[in-house]
């Protein structure tokens, strides 16, 4: 929906679940693991929560 190509987005929710509070950070160490993440790369973390509520943060590795 937000025009990302599927290939650039990390999700390791078929494989670990909602893990709540630690889903983004352990998605972020798998990535990086996996070699899919670089230095000088930018990195869009999102997440939900109950009701309306989103949050984000973009970082550079």
């Amino acid at each position: 929906r937000l025009g990302f190509p599927r290939e650039r987005v990390y999700s390791n929710l078929e494989t670990r679940g909602n893990c709540v509070a630690a889903s983004i950070p352990l998605a972020l160490v798998e990535a990086w693991e996996a070699g899919k993440l670089e230095g000088h790369q930018k990195v869009l973390l999102v997440g939900t929560a109950a009701g309306l509520m989103l949050g984000g943060v973009l970082l550079e590795l």
